[in-house]
């Protein structure tokens, strides 16, 4: 059975990069925290 895809080319303004450069870096810091927290876990006592 074939996929049926779309694609989508995203055209920002200043504005619009501004706010995705923003949104990558709560991405960012939330997975480097969570792997902070998981490799805290993982360390033996």
């Amino acid at each position: 059975m074939p996929l049926k895809t779309h694609k989508i080319a995203l055209d920002p303004n200043n504005k619009h990069r501004a706010w995705f450069a923003q949104q990558c870096g709560y991405a960012r810091f939330a997975y480097n925290h969570a792997l902070a927290v998981w490799q805290q876990q993982s360390l033996p006592i």
